[in-house]
């Protein structure tokens, strides 16, 4: 670096975990790197709030064994993991009617799903299955049908493969839980491609809920921000990339950095909002106003012990409600007990509108209807 450490090889914006691999990587092969950050924290969707006794992921948590790239780092970093708390029953709650469910008891008293549901759900998810076979995770383009399922919702796959409300409400719990959108809101390609990086339905939880972080999901950026040191600068939101025949400038509200290249990890909607000098193509453009990220409301209540565990409990809830999917987001000793509670979708949106406290009123009713007074 020189000129004040404002001119390097390469500009990376966003200190997220993409931004912050792609710095390292960058070192690592001897190239010079500045990592500008608007907020005053890395980590991106990764942030990990610290209290007493605990911690509280408020945004993205869950990995799953299929994603080595992100535990060879977290090994690599020193950072473990743990087992998703899964220990007893899952509460399911469909049209009013409420059961205790577990792998141990399949045939759970007063299922409230009809048979007739289940067997509409389990053949729907034998179709999906087969067609995921047939998308290629590295290239979904390149799959026989991509440009005809591209364009159709996943919602209208729904309709035309489903005939009962209870296999549609399992497949709308798949997309809730895992995309935080609704059904309409994706293509059919991007939900196979999506389902084919994990290997299947049947192993989508497998593959993403498998394991937490020990200490939080933004231990891993941390500690490689630690690592990159004073490459990584905080608090400078970039306004404005500028191309020119020596390279690129990168302005911030207070810094212009010069580079030969310059890599842009934010989520494609966040770009919208730097100024590209010249203008983006046309194409990406367009991408970029129309790659939405997903609506989530996530909020976690603290209490002494995890108190649903004494009665046989998993802390999980699946249901229509809004508030429609729980967990137990304990520390491993299981001290304090934390329950996380989600709003997604178009009930995000919609809730998104309110107070917080109507917010935490919402939720803490929502637990205590499951999981009891106390």
């Amino acid at each position: 670096m020189n000129d004040g450490q404002r001119t390097v090889d390469v500009i990376v914006v966003g200190g997220g975990y993409s931004g912050l691999a792609a710095a390292s990587s960058l070192t690592a092969s001897g190239h010079s790197v500045i990592v500008l950050e608007a907020r005053d924290r890395v980590g991106g969707r990764a942030w990990t709030e610290k209290f007493d006794g605990g911690w509280a992921d408020n945004g993205g948590q869950w990995i799953g064994p299929g994603m080595k790239a992100i535990l060879a780092l977290a090994d690599e970093l020193g950072v473990g993991t743990f087992p998703t708390y899964n220990d007893g029953a899952t509460l399911l709650e469909f049209k009013g009617k409420r059961a205790r469910w577990a792998e141990e008891i399949p045939e759970a008293i007063g299922f409230p799903v009809p048979a007739d549901d289940i067997e509409d759900a389990v053949h729907a998810i034998g179709l999906l299955d087969e067609l995921v076979k047939q998308v290629p995770p590295d290239a979904p383009w390149d799959a026989p049908h991509a440009h005809e399922w591209d364009n159709q919702t996943f919602a209208t796959w729904i309709d035309e493969n489903t005939t009962t409300d209870g296999a549609k409400f399992a497949l709308e719990a798949i997309v809730d839980g895992y995309f935080a959108a609704e059904t309409c809101d994706l293509s059919l390609l991007h939900f196979l491609f999506y389902v084919a990086s994990a290997g299947g339905v049947e192993k989508l939880e497998e593959s993403s809920l498998a394991w937490r972080f020990d200490g939080g999901a933004q231990e891993i950026p941390n500690r490689l921000a630690e690592r990159l040191g004073e490459q990584v600068k905080l608090g400078a939101p970039v306004r404005k990339v500028k191309q020119n025949n020596d390279g690129v400038e990168v302005s911030t509200d207070a810094d212009t950095f010069s580079a030969s290249y310059v890599v842009v990890a934010l989520p494609p909607t966040m770009g919208l909002r730097i100024q590209f000098e010249p203008r983006l193509p046309t194409s990406r453009d367009q991408y970029m106003q129309r790659a939405p990220m997903g609506a989530t409301i996530k909020c976690h209540a603290v209490y002494p012990t995890a108190f649903w565990r004494n009665e046989g409990l998993n802390g999980q809830i699946v249901t229509e409600r809004d508030i429609n999917i729980t967990y137990d987001n304990s520390p491993p000793s299981g001290t304090p007990g934390i329950l996380v509670g989600f709003l997604e979708g178009k009930a995000a949106r919609e809730w998104g509108n309110r107070s917080r406290d109507e917010i935490k009123t919402g939720m803490l009713d929502t637990f205590a209807d499951f999981f009891g007074e106390e």
